[in-house]
């Protein structure tokens, strides 16, 4: 399909992605309107430059939004298993040393030596079990230690990423959208919401874009 107006092809849109004209399958439904015609064609045309501008960026924007979700990932924090696992070591440990140690005297002086060995043994397994709760705790303290860092060394990078993208959103005069909706891929939903005729406006494509993100 080729458009009537400008002869672009459009590829089955129900309006010409250059000049806005409605194809020749929806010009009964969409009576011809000038102004309106005008105004599509020049929101088109601003979509494109804009788009071209953007996407100059478009590896700072991936890199934001790359850094934005590991940031989320890192703020909920490190697996609490070798803590929760290092407290009930311990806890195990503690609760069974006196009772063995108290084994242990008696059996000293009764001089029965199977019966020491055996509670040798179990005393030298209750002092793995210490020993391995404190190394589960510690292994916890600097798991998070290391979230904690990494998740500052990402928000620095964050906050430099969006410095260099708002310079460069400035750079553009007169944009008639938000910094933040300046994604070259908001950038081209945006635009084919208004090739799609859903909107005629760059502001009326931008709140669909929205709406359709809240639902």
């Amino acid at each position: 399909m080729y458009c009537p107006n400008c002869g672009n092809q459009i590829d089955g849109h129900n309006f010409c992605p250059n000049c806005g004209a409605p194809s020749a399958t929806t010009a009964v439904t969409t009576a011809p309107n000038n102004d309106r015609l005008q105004q599509r064609k020049s929101e088109l045309q601003l979509m494109y430059h804009m788009i071209e501008y953007f996407s100059q960026k478009q590896f700072l924007y991936n890199e934001y939004d790359n850094t934005a979700k590991t940031i989320n990932r890192l703020r909920r924090g490190v697996s609490k298993s070798p803590l929760v696992w290092g407290i009930i070591l311990i806890a195990i440990s503690e609760i069974f040393f006196s009772f063995v140690l108290s084994i242990l005297s008696d059996l000293v002086n009764s001089f029965n030596s199977l019966e020491l060995c055996a509670c040798l043994f179990v005393f030298f397994i209750l002092v793995c079990c210490l020993g391995g709760g404190v190394a589960l705790i510690v292994l916890f303290i600097k798991r998070t230690k290391k979230n904690n860092a990494l998740i500052s060394e990402k928000m620095d990078r964050y906050s430099q990423i969006s410095d260099e993208l708002y310079v460069h959103y400035c750079g553009y005069e007169n944009c008639p959208i938000g910094h933040e909706y300046t994604n070259p891929s908001n950038l081209e939903v945006i635009k084919q919401t208004i090739i799609s005729g859903r909107a005629d406006t760059i502001k009326d494509a931008l709140n669909i874009l929205v709406e359709d993100a809240h639902r």
